[in-house]
């Protein structure tokens, strides 16, 4: 198992689902020794290492609290997709209201330094904002390192 009391999602469906563990560990082309969940989990954890999200998906599809997981995110999920009401008794949450993208109701702020237009104005974007403010410092830090060597230079 991991370090000190953690114990990780591999760890628990090592112990728990250790048939199917072992049996997964071995359809990546593992042998593991199937009275040792320790060694099992570790496997687990290599194979989503070097396989990725394909591996991954594998290995959550044997959890064992899959079905509970997947009940308790749909409950979540149809709160905010009913029509009309996001499960607070408002309209006015953003997954509810396409207008308003990932940065809420301020990104036109952000971008455009305008507070009084803020709800309205799209002559901006946060991200062009950002590489505004990076490209400056940037050339800030450029001049600051030429001026050095020029002083450097005239000593």
């Amino acid at each position: 198992m991991a370090s000190g009391n953690i114990v990780t999602m591999c760890d628990y469906i090592a112990s728990v689902n250790t048939n199917e563990a072992v049996a997964l560990c071995g359809n990546y082309d593992y042998t593991v020794d199937e009275t040792n969940p320790e060694h099992i989990s570790d496997t687990m954890v290599e194979i989503c290492g070097t396989n990725g999200e394909d591996a991954l998906k594998k290995v959550l599809m044997i959890h064992p609290d899959k079905q509970v997981i997947l009940d308790a995110f749909q409950k979540q999920q149809s709160k905010f997709n009913a029509k009309g009401d996001n499960g607070f008794g408002c309209n006015s949450c953003r997954m509810m209201n396409p207008a308003v993208n990932e940065y809420g109701r301020y990104q036109s702020f952000y971008a455009t330094g305008d507070s009084t237009n803020a709800a309205s104005n799209s002559n901006g974007t946060f991200s062009n904002m950002i590489s505004m403010q990076t490209n400056t410092i940037l050339i800030l830090g450029l001049l600051v390192i030429g001026g050095a060597i020029i002083y450097k230079n005239l000593k």
